[in-house]
């Protein structure tokens, strides 16, 4: 009896340091600059009154009720950005108690639900999303509080513990839960209609189909008709929110971020690279343990089950990033608890003791790990710490920051403060892209186009700063065209000033009509037009092309009619790691070896592209 407490303070003490440990990851990174998501979110549905903000279904990354908070939020609380993910934090904390609530009505084992809790609150994809002002935590937290109310109606009714009462309020929460996760995330719909679907499956396989049939159909309806009637008013709420809304959701499909399955190969990297982020470690097979033990075989059938649906629908449109499906998490990690257990009792029943001590401590080691190696995976691009990098350690008054053309808009409703542009007359000037070896920017139709950057370059990951891990600062050097020019590589700039608009349209209407068959791109459109200075105002663009066939001395009689405010530039890349070292202010933070492998799969052999940053790095 001893040894049977000592091991089950132990677990609750485990337990308890996951709960700090998790409470405190989760407060790590809570003030962390503002997302581009966020920021889309602020600048896009925010504005909106609450109808159309809530009935904004043509984008998918509008999540309504999300979107609802932050607008109070920025109401009562304007520019206040921990108040933005208050929700998202408290969230974060009742999903873990909701994930064991449902372990403990499905197994009423204290060594699953601990196990539960640890895994669930060290989950570096939970973990992040409690972080930001998205809807993920939302969408999460009522799919989890319907499948427990759901589970409670199903006890009451499996022990004779069930009233009017109780049922009337068991079916409203889960209407309620419905309707509000449906508002959450558009795709809740998926979840919530696997678990009604598994349900009705249990209701059918309840009913004796040899031997008074009817009357046991009519059971079965009497015993379940509040359930019944609030699955009906469910359907009656899904037909008007998504086939009523049928073209908004059309119009949102080609806007969200995903991956068509095209053959069997895509089917594999694509599912393992979803499953390697969202259960880590190859953990998920261990929840088939389950089926060892005859009284969880149907849940852990019904765990496998739940996820057809999402599975259908990704076959059918495409497969979402890593993030649409969260929701699954909690439940599979449901299953590897009850896998665990159902292993310990059928191979190491005799050291059961052993295993249940042991078994809690290497789980808080393995939540650890995937913290550790997985978090920064989830981990969206920040412009801003990036920009305070690059003012601490580059020349920032002669740098020009090419954003992507999708980030522009919402960085500069944001934080404009923080974006520099080029400036005349200097010769030299540097230009960062975050994009890759090319700059995205919009053609004169409003049409995003890419120019191909053909050489490589070097290239910075800011270690000081671990939210920008993920995409590497890429460096060029902007150099006036001149007479030593006697000809350009393939890209070709040109910044134009102008005190009006209408003189900046003069100026780019000349530059088209005497430049043909020059497809320019305008970089930083939404960023750069306008600067307002105490002493005056003025525009400014700046724009590329990898298709100008025109000589240099052409071009240099072109840039002295509206001389100074019409200046060309060539691209010029840095060719070693030195000479990239030289223009910055500090040393270059170094690539670490787990970097080294991420880069080597994205861009190959990483010493034949490029050698003099290899050379440097590895002496």
């Amino acid at each position: 009896m001893q040894k049977k407490i000592k091991i089950q303070s132990l677990l609750l003490g485990i337990v308890a340091l996951a709960v700090i440990y998790g409470l405190f990851l989760r407060l790590l990174n809570f003030s962390r600059p503002i997302t581009y998501d966020e920021l889309w979110g602020l600048s896009a549905w925010v504005p909106k009154n609450i109808l159309a903000t809530m009935t904004y279904f043509q984008h998918p990354n509008n999540h309504p009720l999300n979107s609802l908070w932050m607008k109070f939020a920025n109401y009562f609380f304007p520019d206040s950005l921990m108040m933005l993910r208050l929700h998202s934090l408290l969230l974060g904390l009742i999903i873990p108690c909701l994930t064991a609530s449902i372990a403990q009505l499905v197994t009423r084992r204290r060594f699953v639900v601990g196990l539960t809790l640890i895994l669930t609150l060290l989950h570096s994809g939970l973990i992040y999303y409690s972080q930001l002002a998205r809807g993920y935590n939302l969408e999460i937290a009522f799919l989890l509080a319907f499948l427990a109310l759901l589970l409670l109606y199903h006890n009451h009714h499996k022990y004779h513990l069930n009233s009017f009462s109780k049922d009337i309020a068991v079916t409203l929460g889960m209407l309620g839960c419905f309707i509000l996760g449906c508002f959450s995330l558009p795709m809740a719909i998926l979840y919530f209609a696997a678990f009604i679907t598994l349900h009705t499956l249990h209701l059918l396989s309840t009913i004796n189909y040899h031997c008074n049939f009817y009357a046991s159909v009519q059971k079965v309806i009497k015993e379940n008709l509040l359930l019944l009637c609030s699955y009906a008013l469910m359907t009656i709420f899904a037909v008007w929110m998504y086939i009523l809304n049928y073209d908004k959701f059309s119009a949102a499909l080609p806007n969200g971020a995903g991956e068509v399955i095209t053959s069997l190969n895509t089917l594999f990297y694509i599912a393992g690279n979803r499953l390697d982020r969202l259960i880590p470690g190859g953990l998920l097979i261990v929840a088939l343990g389950g089926l060892l033990l005859p009284r969880y075989r149907r849940i852990t059938i019904g765990g496998i089950l739940f996820i057809l649906p999402v599975c259908i629908a990704a076959g059918v449109s495409k497969v979402g990033p890593a993030r649409v499906y969260l929701p699954l998490v909690p439940i599979w990690i449901i299953m590897i608890a009850i896998g665990f257990y159902a292993i310990g009792i059928r191979f190491f029943f005799r050291k059961r003791k052993l295993y249940l001590t042991l078994l809690p401590l290497l789980l808080f080691g393995y939540g650890q790990w995937q913290y550790q190696q997985y978090y920064y995976e989830w981990v969206e691009e920040c412009y801003t710490n990036t920009v305070r990098w690059l003012q601490q350690n580059c020349p920032i008054k002669k740098s020009y920051h090419c954003y992507p053309v999708f980030s522009g808009r919402k960085i500069a409703r944001r934080y404009p403060t923080e974006i520099q542009t080029i400036s005349n007359p200097l010769r030299d000037n540097m230009l960062f892209t975050y994009a890759g070896d090319y700059l995205s920017g919009l053609d004169i139709n409003g049409k995003s186009r890419i120019i191909k950057i053909n050489k490589k370059t070097m290239f910075v990951i800011i270690d000081n700063y671990p939210v920008c891990k993920k995409n590497p600062i890429y460096f060029y050097n902007l150099k006036q065209l001149s007479k030593n020019h006697k000809k350009f590589s393939n890209t070709l700039l040109v910044n134009i000033k102008a005190n009006t608009l209408e003189d900046m349209q003069k100026i780019i209407k000349f530059l088209y009509s005497n430049t043909p068959q020059s497809d320019w791109t305008i970089l930083n459109f939404w960023i750069t037009p306008l600067f307002v200075f105490p002493d005056r105002r003025y525009y400014n663009y700046l724009l590329a092309t990898d298709s100008c066939s025109l000589p240099v001395k052409k071009l240099l009689a072109l840039e002295q009619v509206f001389a100074p405010d019409f200046t060309f530039y060539t691209l010029q890349t840095f060719s070693s790691y030195a000479q990239l070292k030289e223009k910055l202010e500090v040393p270059i933070p170094p690539i670490t070896n787990k970097l080294e492998k991420k880069l080597t799969e994205k861009y190959g052999d990483l010493s034949k592209c490029l050698p003099d940053v290899w050379k440097d790095i590895m002496q």
